[in-house]
Parts: C-alpha cells; structure tokens; sequence
C-alpha cells in the first residue's frame, strides 16, 4: 500500500483497488481526451505496472510488458505515447530523431586515451520504461540491437577497445505507422510494418488501430473534439492525473504470485491460441507467449494490488 505523507490519498488509492468498477475507472481516466481504444488503454497500464522479473538456474525472465500499436495515421497513437510518459519515469524517442550513438551507445577516446562510453536512449532507459514513436522509421540496423535489448535485456558493446555489456532493463512502447501509410488487411503484420517476425515476437502484445468510417463513432469523436475545442468538454477523468500516477507507482511494487488454479487456465488458453495459430495465424505462436500470457495475468493482478 501507498506511504505518503498525506494519509488521505494513502486511503483513497486503498478504496480505488477494492472498487468493483477499479478496471473501468482506470481506462477512463488514461487519455481520457482519446475516445473508445478501452483495450489499448488496458494494455498500456499493463505495461506501466509491468509483471514479476524471476531468477531461476541463474537465468533471468524480464517483468517488463512490451507493447506495440500499429495504427493508421490520425488513430491517436503519439498522444497514447506522450500520456503514458506523463504517468512513469521514461524515455521518449522517435524512430526519425534518433540516430545509432544516441540509441545505443558509442565509446570515445579522451585527451589521456582512457576509453570512456557514451550511453544511448537504451541504457539511459534501463530499469525505466523506453517509448518509440515511428518505430517503422527506426534505422534497420538498430533493429538486432533493440531485440536484444528488449528479451535479453543487455546491449553488448565491443567497440575502440571496450567489450563489456550494459543493462536494458527497459519496457518498451512503441508505435508505428504502416509502410503504405494505411493498414492492409491483405498483408501480414510483418508486411504491414516491415519488421522482422524475430521482434515482433518480443512484442507481449500487439494492437491494430483502424480507420474506419463509422457515423455513430465519428459523430461521438467530432462532437468530443468541438467540446475540448469551445473549453465546453467535461472532464471525463474518474480520478486525478496526481491519483493515477500513485496509484500506477503502488501497483508496480506488488509482487504477485499466481495461484495452481490460474496457471491451469494460463495452460488451457495457451494450447487454445497455439493450435489456432497452426491454422493460419500471421505469427506462430511459442512458449514465448506463454511467458508473455503470466506477465499479463501478473500485471492485471498487480493494477487490483492483489
């Protein structure tokens, strides 16, 4: 539970995990300017409150959530990124704005010709959250190194003399557009993005936002937008920015453990998407998933304080 000075909020963030609505209200007030995308808005708590890192046999599994939008053009997919980042401690690039030294690292020689390393936006994320917006637009070559960075958690280095390795401890967020400019259902989501199957796969969970036209929903979203341009839109925040990002940071010290019931239907639906999978799915589906199905039910746990 939360320990801050003032005993009130400590109560209030104590009440909130035992509403029976707690999902609700948390979705509500995440990007509350961003209509509908109630599942997007889960997934991203998801990440921000992250599942259990474990050490079994001296090897290492990340608690840390990655998700991925893939979205057409004017879906909301940087405002999603910037309202995460004002909830956590992150790093934000662009896949534009970054080039390899500032993404990864370099190692430089000083006036005495001790070797000294510069660190990138990956390990300056390390034990942080790391967004990239316009991941398609990220530099090919830096593709290996993020994948790495994202299951291992490490950046390699051998560079002017240096071999060592640096800590990536990150959770990644990322967005991207398609590489026609709109989603092609026809395609694969490799296709649609052109990255490698290999990083897709690190991705816990991957979401795609269309366009559609639809009169009802465009009707809602038009009116929404006239409403915060007039000054005339109401808050539709069910708690407080300052509420929410407590309430984030208390969950994400929970350390949950899943219970034999659960781990059986952990399994169950396991099996169930992988044999789906089989039968035409875009990506295969791996015990990777299955890593990724506990941190979910981790995370979901941690967001009820359970």
């Amino acid at each position: 539970m939360p320990n801050t000075p003032d005993q009130r909020i400590n109560q209030r963030v104590a009440e909130l995990s035992k509403d029976p609505d707690l999902i609700q209200i948390l979705t509500q007030s995440f990007a509350p300017g961003i209509h509908g995308s109630e599942k997007i808005k889960l997934a991203i708590l998801y990440h921000l409150v992250g599942g259990v890192p474990k050490e079994r046999n001296g090897l290492t599994s990340r608690g840390a959530l990655h998700v991925l939008l893939i979205g057409d053009p004017g879906t909301g997919k940087t405002q999603i990124l910037q309202f995460a980042q004002t909830l956590c401690d992150a790093v934000l690039v662009t896949g534009t704005g970054v080039n390899s030294d500032g993404f990864a690292a370099t190692v430089t020689i000083d006036q005495t010709g001790s070797p000294t390393i510069l660190e990138g936006a990956l390990a300056k994320a390390d034990n942080k959250h790391l967004h990239i917006d316009k991941l398609d637009k990220l530099n090919s070559e830096l593709i290996p190194v993020l994948e790495t960075a994202m299951e291992q958690q490490i950046y390699p280095i051998a560079k002017n003399g240096v071999t060592t390795s640096l800590n990536t401890r990150i959770s990644l967020l990322a967005a991207s557009n398609p590489t026609l400019g709109r989603y092609n259902s026809y395609q694969t989501i490799s296709q649609n993005i052109n990255l490698p199957v290999g990083i897709l796969t690190c991705f816990d969970l991957i979401f795609i936002l269309r366009d559609y036209p639809d009169e009802e929903t465009d009707r809602r979203i038009a009116e929404k937008i006239l409403e915060i341009k007039t000054c005339r839109y109401e808050e539709e925040s069910i708690i407080d920015l300052t509420l929410l990002k407590l309430y984030i940071a208390t969950a994400s010290q929970i350390q949950p453990t899943i219970p034999r019931e659960s781990k059986n239907r952990i399994r169950d639906f396991y099996i169930d998407i992988r044999r789906a999978s089989e039968d035409g799915g875009a990506i295969t589906i791996t015990p990777r998933q299955l890593i990724s199905l506990i941190r979910i039910a981790e995370a979901h746990a941690k967001l009820h304080l359970r």
